[in-house]
């Protein structure tokens, strides 16, 4: 803790994750972090905006539960995962209506930091904000390296999917689903699903569509690393999908492949390295803008958000710090989004969400369009 040098009343102090601050000589103490919450969205741990309307969205976080918002984050209340505590370990979320919503959960970190047990994952619902959840085990092992994701289908609202599980009754009961470990994104042109593939054979790099609201799944592309993240340019129909290593752009009336960047094709960062590419967001009103999430996990790498205005001509790094000395530089405030995981854009709003290893949530405005300041 440290006092204010000339106010006895004042003391910051550090609580977990983000700094604290009292007014009253330590009485009491409020937040007091800079915009930066201290949670992690985990590396292939992906959320999503409610699809029928994105002023609802529920965020999942590692080591804290997160929370959900039905006012596009004007307001926030707790997930209430693990008895309304905020620590916890939650694995995807989403927040179907005001006072409904979804995630799972394990007890991993008030058990220590052991591994969870993927068998036995608690799915946690609440139909009334929180105040009670209807709880129950989903096996999810065989996706325990996986894309983590909560989503709803866009034609049918009571159909939910929980990483490779799939309800249509607005979570009464729940399914595995064949063919499918994960359902990421859909066209919003369409209304086509698309997932993280399984079973062809076992190959991590396929992606799956489903035209039946989640029923039956069949391989459309596969990309040339491990499947991170989906995104779906539906006005020009093209699909987009994050390898780590790779991105690649795959034309949807053919589902051919049409563009790879490599690591090495992207700007790099201070160390001189090409990004992990762990996300992909594409703008749903101008497709020509993409972003992608560059997590360096045990160093900020200041090309942590890449945009392009260009479908992909061009790439420039969002960080706001200039080019530091220090590789190993841990500073959050200036460079807002660093070691950022996870990405996804509002439909309505334009604005980027992102995801970081610890560093909070950050959100970021639109480039301007032709004709705007």
């Amino acid at each position: 803790s440290a006092w204010h040098p000339h106010d006895a009343d004042k003391v910051w102090s550090i609580n977990h994750d983000y700094a604290v601050v009292s007014h009253n000589g330590g009485k009491s103490f409020q937040w007091s972090n800079a915009g930066n919450s201290g949670t992690s969205a985990a590396q292939r741990h992906l959320f999503a905006f409610n699809v029928y309307n994105s002023d609802y969205l529920a965020l999942a976080t590692i080591d804290w539960i997160g929370g959900v918002t039905f006012d596009a984050g004007q307001s926030w209340s707790r997930l209430g995962f693990m008895n309304g505590s905020w620590w916890g370990h939650s694995f995807a979320a989403y927040a179907v209506e005001p006072g409904v919503w979804f995630g799972g959960c394990t007890h991993r970190l008030s058990r220590g930091y052991g591994a969870p047990d993927y068998k036995k994952l608690m799915l946690f619902i609440t139909r009334d904000g929180g105040k009670t959840f209807e709880k129950q085990h989903l096996d999810v092992s065989a996706n325990p390296g996986g894309c983590w994701n909560a989503y709803q289908d866009p034609r049918e609202k009571d159909t939910w999917f929980y990483v490779n599980h799939r309800s249509t009754d607005a979570g009464k009961t729940w399914r595995k689903m064949k063919y499918c470990l994960a359902v990421i994104t859909h066209d919003p042109t369409t209304g086509r699903l698309f997932g993280w593939g399984d079973g062809f054979p076992d190959d991590p790099r396929v992606v799956v569509v489903s035209d039946d609201h989640g029923e039956t799944w069949k391989p459309i592309a596969t990309a040339t690393h491990q499947v991170h993240d989906i995104a779906v340019d539906g006005k020009n129909q093209l699909l987009y999908v994050s390898g780590r290593r790779s991105l690649d752009r795959f034309d949807l009336k053919t589902n051919k492949k049409i563009n790879t960047w490599k690591s090495s094709d992207l700007p790099r960062d201070q160390k001189g390295a090409g990004p992990s590419i762990f996300s992909v967001a594409v703008d749903p009103i101008d497709p020509d803008v993409i972003y992608l999430a560059n997590g360096g996990h045990y160093y900020q790498p200041d090309t942590s958000v890449l945009r392009s205005t260009d479908r992909g001509q061009t790439w420039h790094s969002l960080f706001a710090c200039e080019r530091w000395n220090n590789l190993h530089h841990r500073m959050p405030g200036g460079g807002s989004a660093a070691d950022a995981i996870v990405l996804r854009v509002n439909p309505k709003t334009r604005e980027l969400i992102v995801g970081t290893n610890t560093f909070g949530w950050w959100k970021i405005g639109p480039p301007p369009r032709q004709g705007e300041n």
